[in-house]
């Protein structure tokens, strides 16, 4: 009882069917705290190592102020895609991890298209070589954090921070995770010179590049100014709403085992669509790269917007006799963009390995 009469709440008894949480502090300790932030990361299938770093990065940093969720952490006995739906309806903000591989993904484009609409808080991140003209609406309207940039990643932390409601943690090293990112970050790449290239299929004599005298170029409705520079080097400027294509001819008195495609220019690309940079095509035969790795992403019969050599195996094409070697362009915009065409013969290989333009 109390001093005047009045019975004192025991810490047992309970309030409208609540304990009495001001004789419990550790109750009040839980309705004081800030509830932990969800935040939703979105990737495509080929950064998965780069999204689980970051996953379990970003954990560990905001430990029990915020929750970062993975699309592979769902598991295998649940129903995939309503897990994901509800993530994403119960997050405070999205994590879109924009790469080469990426960035053209419809699915990452659902998902920061889904996260906008319901008024999340959006985070575009950028690994590797991205370029701001290559990334779409709705992530183009926001702030693009730069994982490869210790200033950029200081303020993305700042920002997660502050959603947070909780002061910058002081355990990151911005420099170390700018290197563990780019360890992470699988680039396209195309040989840097000659030389690695023919050390990749294992001969050691350099082709000269071939000799052109005639390129013939088409293109509908737009126009493709292409000049031969030097006699062995193609200029290409022009714009195409659709394609353009330029045609060489050439005559062979033996079968070629490899065509080397050397690219200049390429950062005067001023858009080409979703970064294809050109298709090559032997007679009316599609050809891809001989390395995956050369190859677009998302299509492969394109090679990507990169300076250097591109290596294809024309095994399989007939190429001892009269043939014709197409360089495709799509809906893009040139400029002085530069080619360059080597044949190799490994059996016989000599400067050049018989090998003459076909004129017209």
């Amino acid at each position: 009882m109390g001093t005047n009469g009045t019975a004192v709440p025991d810490a047992r008894e309970k309030t409208d069917g609540q304990p009495n949480s001001y004789r419990n502090p550790s109750l009040v300790q839980q309705r004081l705290e800030v509830p932990m932030k969800k935040f939703f990361i979105s990737y495509s299938s080929e950064d998965s190592s780069l999204a689980r770093f970051i996953y379990q990065y970003f954990n560990d940093l905001f430990q029990g102020k915020a929750e970062f969720f993975l699309a592979d952490s769902i598991k295998p006995s649940k129903e995939w895609l309503r897990v994901l739906l509800a993530e994403i309806r119960a997050s405070d903000a999205g994590m879109f991890l924009l790469t080469q591989m990426s960035t053209y993904r419809q699915w990452l484009i659902f998902e920061a298209g889904a996260l906008w609409a319901l008024g999340k808080s959006m985070f575009p991140v950028t690994a590797g070589d991205v370029e701001l003209k290559e990334i779409h609406r709705p992530l183009l309207d926001f702030q693009v954090a730069k994982l490869n940039d210790e200033a950029s990643v200081s303020n993305l932390i700042r920002e997660i921070s502050a959603i947070c409601d909780m002061p910058v943690p002081p355990r990151y090293d911005s420099s170390k995770f700018c290197e563990q990112i780019e360890s992470y970050v699988s680039p396209i790449v195309a040989f840097c010179d000659l030389d690695a290239v023919l050390g990749r299929i294992g001969t050691k004599e350099k082709p000269e590049p071939e000799i052109l005298t005639q390129a013939v170029s088409s293109s509908e409705p737009d126009s493709l100014a292409v000049d031969i520079l030097g006699g062995s080097t193609l200029c290409v400027t022009g714009s195409l709403k659709d394609s353009g294509v330029i045609t060489l001819s050439f005559r062979s008195r033996e079968p070629l085992d490899y065509m080397v495609l050397e690219v200049g220019n390429a950062e005067k690309i001023q858009s080409c669509f979703e970064g294809r940079m050109a298709k090559i095509v032997i007679n009316h035969e599609p050809i891809s790269a001989h390395l995956k790795l050369q190859r677009h992403p998302f299509d492969e019969q394109y090679i990507p917007r990169q300076n250097g050599f591109f290596l294809f195996s024309l095994n399989g094409y007939p190429t001892d006799r009269d043939f014709t070697v197409k360089i495709v362009l799509w809906q893009t915009s040139v400029f002085h963009l530069l080619f360059r065409i080597y044949f190799v013969r490994l059996a016989r290989l000599c400067p050049r390995p018989g090998v003459e333009m076909v004129t017209t």
